[in-house]
């Protein structure tokens, strides 16, 4: 009855209009419908990008082409696409963005994608912060001119090149082995633990 699809249309709006999530419906790579929480992560006003191509939060042709066909394929196979991937917001500004996409009908690209974003900038960036970091800390180690062990419950957990050729070990060969084996005897390595 048209009361039950008015009451179905509510609640899918109110689902919609509630995600934590960005949600576009695409049909041919232009947005059927999007969600509220969509318009904000891209800097949109309500309405704005409705009949858009998708082509708007691509920086350049070539990465909107790289995201179409391959990506597409697998969707109208019956596959939910998961992606990590950097987009543009309408100011130009860049955001990392984890989307997935799906089918509404497996097989038929004519009853369009769902597809679900949320901005992960800050989380790429702690994590380009830490590889940085761990980058950075391998340099130094790799040329320190002094012997580092890095040791926990007094069990070696890593050394650098330089402490390795200091004792005569192979590449990784202390990893995993007490730290005594860095003492001339067991008395040193006794009162070192002191």
């Amino acid at each position: 009855s048209d009361e039950v699809l008015h009451r179905l249309l509510r609640e899918q709006d109110a689902v919609l209009e509630n995600a934590l999530a960005g949600i576009i419906f695409v049909r041919e790579r232009r947005i059927v419908r999007c969600n509220r929480r969509f318009e904000e992560l891209f800097g949109y006003s309500p309405g704005e990008l409705i009949g858009h191509s998708t082509r708007f939060m691509f920086t350049t042709d070539e990465e909107y082409d790289a995201g179409g066909d391959a990506v597409y394929a697998a969707v109208w196979r019956g596959e939910t696409q998961q992606l990590r991937r950097q987009h543009v917001r309408k100011d130009g500004s860049l955001i990392w963005c984890s989307l997935s996409g799906r089918a509404v009908e497996e097989g038929d690209p004519a009853q369009g994608s769902v597809w679900l974003f949320e901005d992960i900038t800050r989380q790429h960036e702690a994590e380009e912060r830490i590889e940085r970091a761990l980058a950075e800390q391998e340099l130094i180690l790799d040329n320190a001119t002094v012997g580092i062990a890095f040791v926990r419950n007094r069990i070696i957990q890593r050394t650098n090149r330089f402490l390795e050729e200091m004792v005569g070990a192979g590449p990784g060969e202390l990893v995993g082995e007490a730290s005594s084996v860095l003492f001339a005897d067991a008395d040193d390595w006794e009162r070192a633990g002191s």
